[in-house]
């Protein structure tokens, strides 16, 4: 069965913010995450079209892996709007009753500026839905919040429990365009 594989950036120069679509670059660790993960890709079976988001922080780990990544900007983060870049101690004093609120709710609550939940899953959905047409096999670079959406639809684990450390690589079989009834459908239940 083709595969794709799910992988996390490496680890940017900005810790302790909500990124969000800031777009800080690899951090010195971060590099080196990435060239582990060039050593790990030219040494196994795990190849094929790399997509990247367009955020510099995982476009650098695609350039890492090899080839000429195809940036998808759907494979973006989240956007947080107006939270995009600081903290989340900033945030709380900022926009005390929308933070508490976030907390509550975390994909129903929109921060201000900010994309929803549902447009977001769309987004990523659709990018998604272009990688598995093929051809494959293939790899994503992206964030974890794209990754919890991309691994919600693939396998349908839960986007509150997903997480993903840098340069984590998920590997997922896909279903062929016979299987699964349509060419390029993505898995049932997949947000469109």
């Amino acid at each position: 069965m083709p595969t794709l594989c799910v992988i996390r950036h490496a680890q940017p120069i900005t810790e302790g913010i909500l990124t969000g679509q800031s777009d800080p670059l690899l951090s010195v660790h971060g590099h080196n995450q990435a060239c582990r993960l060039r050593e790990l890709f030219q040494t196994s079976e795990l190849n094929g079209v790399i997509y990247s988001s367009p955020l510099k922080r995982a476009f650098q780990t695609a350039l890492y892996i090899g080839g000429d990544p195809i940036i998808l900007p759907g494979l973006a983060e989240v956007t947080y709007g107006d939270w995009d870049g600081i903290s989340w101690a900033e945030i709380q004093k900022r926009w005390p009753q929308i933070a508490r609120d976030k907390l509550v709710s975390w994909r129903g609550v929109t921060p201000p500026g900010g994309e929803s939940w549902d447009d977001f899953a769309r987004r990523v959905g659709a990018a998604l839905a272009l990688v598995i047409a093929g051809p494959l096999p293939a790899v994503i670079v992206a964030h974890e919040a794209v990754n919890a959406i991309i691994s919600n639809g693939l396998v349908n684990k839960s986007i509150v429990d997903y997480r993903q450390d840098y340069c984590d690589i998920r590997k997922y079989e896909i279903r062929s365009s016979i299987e699964s009834g349509e060419p390029g459908a993505p898995p049932a239940g997949f947000p469109h």
